[in-house]
């Protein structure tokens, strides 16, 4: 019983020499595998890398008047307003001019925006959502330092913006601009 034992314990044993051509001939072909596999990529890879063929085009400008020249004005009598109010430090006044600037910048960002899809309002309206959260979120308005004036100062800040934009709307309309930069429908090719 021990022979036969020795005897298939013997069939088990391996011969180191049979064994070590097929164990290391794995490694050989994977890394040519991988090798050619990472070329073939590259080279089906290689016409996305590639430069973009773009078109020139010359921009042609025009030099048109002012609409209303009274926007300037009406901006610099925000902060006017404001150096009459002994009350306010000089950064309050400050504030106030910077509000009536940003309305009138609002306005013309949402008249060159026309006409309105939903991307251009949804520009519009963070645009306006950002400049309120600089005003109402504290660390953001001590980094740009926009101290918030008196209520009475805001309201008459936000009213002399609203005039700008009205006289802005109203001379970009009757400069005919309405007609032939904005405002017009979008058509669809057919």
């Amino acid at each position: 019983m021990a022979s036969d034992l020795k005897n298939n314990l013997e069939a088990l044993r391996l011969d180191p020499d049979d064994a070590t051509p097929r164990r290391r001939l794995w490694i050989p072909v994977v890394v040519l595998l991988t090798i050619a596999g990472v070329g073939l990529y590259a080279w089906r890879a290689s016409a996305s890398f590639g430069a973009v063929e773009v078109d020139t085009v010359r921009a042609a400008s025009r030099v048109q008047q002012a609409a209303t020249g009274g926007q300037p004005v009406l901006t610099a009598s925000g902060y006017l307003v404001a150096r009459r109010h002994d009350e306010l430090t000089l950064d309050q006044q400050r504030t106030v001019a910077v509000i009536v600037l940003f309305i009138v910048a609002v306005w013309v960002l949402a008249i060159l925006a026309r006409p309105m899809n939903a991307w251009r309002l949804a520009l519009v309206l963070l645009m306006g959502g950002a400049f309120v959260g600089v005003l109402v979120i504290p660390p953001l308005r001590r980094y740009f330092d926009l101290p918030v004036p008196p209520d009475s100062m805001t309201l008459a800040a936000i009213g002399i913006g609203a005039l700008a934009a009205g006289l802005l709307e109203l001379g970009w309309r009757l400069a005919g601009w309405s007609r032939t930069l904005g405002d017009r429908p979008t058509t669809s090719p057919t």
